[in-house]
């Protein structure tokens, strides 16, 4: 019995397969490459951009001695009930505020922050700033300038929490009639571990005008 001759084969005909590793090596770093930079950007997002807190409801320290003065519903825009405390030099107030996490990660409420421009009883102006955030006492007949100040906070999607919010009035009052508000406080919280402070708009404005 004979045997068939060897088949030759060219060695050019033969796939390439260190040019095959090679590609896809370079689409295994493509996509990592890819994932690093979704991950950076949605860093960046959270960073600058996210901001899942909303300000509910405003209440007043109506305690015997303190500086609250009036409230009235304010309709030149839609309809906002505004908070009217007495300017009285180098003095402090507070309200009691409700933060709410709308979004659907969870938030760390780390305080409230008097951003730029903050008023100390030395600063020559008639204006007001945010000092911190204080424990709201559930039964409301605590002192809240006494209070502790806000631990930090983690909220679920859709909890809330309440706390007092603390303000210093400037060196100078402001006079009968003349009145001036706050829109918003700043926050200090953190996601993901990613701190920022963010402007948070008020759904009722908190104000100091000069009392008679």
């Amino acid at each position: 019995m004979s045997l068939a001759p060897e088949a030759q084969v060219d060695p050019a005909s033969l796939p390439d397969r260190t040019a095959a590793r090679g590609g896809r090596h370079r689409v295994l770093a493509a996509t990592g490459l890819v994932m690093i930079v979704a991950v950076l950007t949605g860093a960046v997002l959270l960073e600058t951009q996210y901001q899942p807190l909303r300000l509910v409801g405003v209440l007043q320290d109506a305690r015997p001695g303190s500086l609250y003065h009036r409230s009235q519903v304010d309709m030149s825009g839609p309809a906002t009930i505004e908070y009217f405390y007495c300017s009285v030099p180098n003095a402090r107030f507070a309200a009691m505020i409700v933060i709410t996490n709308t979004g659907p990660l969870p938030v760390t409420i780390l305080g409230g922050v008097p951003g730029p421009g903050a008023v100390t009883p030395v600063t020559n102006v008639n204006g007001f700033s945010l000092i911190d955030l204080a424990t709201y006492d559930p039964m409301g007949t605590g002192d809240p300038q006494a209070a502790p100040v806000l631990p930090a906070t983690t909220l679920g999607q859709g909890e809330m929490v309440e706390a007092w919010a603390r303000f210093q009035i400037g060196a100078m009052g402001l006079s009968p009639g003349a009145s001036m508000g706050l829109a918003g406080l700043f926050i200090r919280y953190a996601v993901l571990e990613l701190e920022r402070t963010t402007l948070v708009p008020l759904d009722e404005t908190i104000a100091i005008e000069g009392c008679p």
